[in-house]
């Protein structure tokens, strides 16, 4: 399930450029795209949440900045 909604989450961003997305945002999102990969693998493995903490860690503050110079 974390598979498909990764895969769901950052592959619709391509197809969203221009109309609902700024081209700054999903581009903001690829340097996470590996630490969701790696956090996807480790989901069930461990007890620990924090694989998906250090994805959302990396993600959210990359795409508040996009959006900030997106609107700028």
């Amino acid at each position: 399930m974390y598979y498909i909604a990764a895969l769901l989450g950052f592959g619709i961003q391509p197809f969203l450029i221009g109309w609902a997305l700024p081209t700054e945002v999903v581009l903001s999102s690829i340097p996470a795209i590996p630490i969701v990969a790696w956090a996807a693998s480790r989901y069930t493995r461990i007890l620990s949440p924090f694989p998906t903490v250090l994805a959302m860690l990396v993600l959210l503050p990359l795409q508040t900045y996009a959006w900030v110079l997106a609107g700028s």
